[in-house]
């Protein structure tokens, strides 16, 4: 048993790691494309007629249809606004010196609606353009239910 543990011992005594092993290497073979093939890659690919039809009616409907979205999406964001300022309550104001339809939007703190929309249903609401005059009674929404 004691000899066995001795060729086991001299086998892994550590100058195994010092030991130059060979592998192989990695080995570059020169060439590569012929001269008409590298000739042929370097040409710039066109796209026939009819490829450029069709991706000029894809670039165009893709941007027609993102034109009718915003649209679209402008339109019921508009009217939902209408809708809300039609359900609020109604007051009247009366117009003094200098006070303008945006300024008197702006004083209403209508939460959730743009000042813009409140000065379109202002205008709308009592048939009045922007030359407002003192003393004028104008109809606006209220916050204050009730």
């Amino acid at each position: 048993m004691t000899t066995s543990t001795m060729i086991a011992a001299q086998a892994y005594d550590g100058n195994a790691a010092l030991e130059t092993r060979t592998y192989p290497h990695l080995v570059l073979i020169e060439g590569g494309l012929s001269r008409e093939a590298a000739h042929r890659s370097e040409r710039p690919v066109r796209l026939s007629l009819s490829q450029r039809v069709c991706a000029a009616l894809c670039c165009t409907l893709v941007i027609a249809s993102l034109c009718i979205a915003s649209l679209v999406t402008d339109a019921l964001g508009a009217a939902a606004r209408t809708q809300a300022l039609d359900q609020l309550p109604e007051r009247t104001v009366v117009v003094d010196d200098g006070d303008t339809l945006w300024g008197i939007a702006e004083s209403l703190g209508v939460d959730g609606v743009p000042t813009r929309d409140i000065v379109t249903w202002i205008t709308e609401r009592n048939g009045t353009d922007a030359a407002l005059v003192a003393g004028q009674t104008l109809v606006v929404p209220s916050t204050v239910l009730g």
